[in-house]
């Protein structure tokens, strides 16, 4: 399960164009993304260790689709593998991006789940963070999420002589788990990237992670590291 879905959305639509490329009203775009994580974090709990997490994004006129997935790079480790299958809308209402999508998610050796979500992004030139808030509801194990994030970009350009920001980003977000016995949860994490531009269209980010919940969950606190280069046309 991708760690906030709302980067393939929001971010997607949202973030410069030298990351993503830009959506025109009558042309697609396809971004591709290679990235490595030294553990896969999903809203506050640790669910495998180092991973390798490639990624393809399709988006026209709002409309998107990604698949995703995050394999275990450590043989004989025993983490299952994992492709997340997402499709969605996002649209501009004045200064709010709204987000609504679906999401399969395919496990190696564990049962398979299904999650729709809604969410928003608020852009005023203002303030210097985007704050969001997304619901999630999953299908098959009738759990609710809610999570707030702030994203907050800072050009680089000025200090390295080069075409990077530095992405820092905050959220704090509820899981209400229906009937396995788990207990509910609170999770809260940051994380900073510093993402080069080499082109308009290719890019390339490295960062820092923390994550954390507030349940006995093996590890609860996490920090972790992650790279990432992708290129879109």
């Amino acid at each position: 399960m991708k760690n906030t879905l709302k980067v393939l959305s929001v971010a997607a639509l949202a973030a410069p164009a030298s990351l993503f490329g830009q959506i025109a009203f009558d042309e697609a775009t396809v971004t591709v993304e290679f990235a490595f994580e030294s553990e896969y974090s999903l809203r506050g709990v640790k669910l495998g260790g180092p991973s390798i997490q490639p990624s393809i994004l399709y988006e026209v006129q709002g409309f998107y689709a990604e698949i995703w997935s995050t394999s275990d790079v450590r043989s004989g480790s025993g983490e299952s593998g994992e492709v997340d299958y997402t499709i969605g809308y996002a649209w501009d209402i004045d200064a709010i991006t709204a987000d609504v999508g679906f999401t399969y998610y395919s496990f190696t050796d564990e049962t398979d789940t299904q999650e729709i979500y809604a969410g928003a992004m608020l852009n005023l030139d203002e303030i210097p963070v985007d704050p969001s808030l997304y619901l999630f509801y999953d299908i098959e194990l009738k759990d609710w999420t809610i999570e707030g994030a702030l994203d907050y970009s800072i050009g680089l350009a000025e200090f390295v002589g080069a075409e990077a920001d530095l992405e820092l980003g905050a959220f704090l977000g509820h899981v209400w788990v229906d009937e396995d016995g788990s207990p509910d949860y609170f999770y809260y994490g940051v994380s900073a990237d510093v993402v080069y531009s080499f082109t308009d269209a290719a890019y390339g980010s490295v960062g820092v992670r923390y994550a954390a919940n507030n349940e006995d969950m093996n590890p609860d606190q996490q920090i972790w590291w992650g790279a990432a280069v992708g290129v879109s046309f």
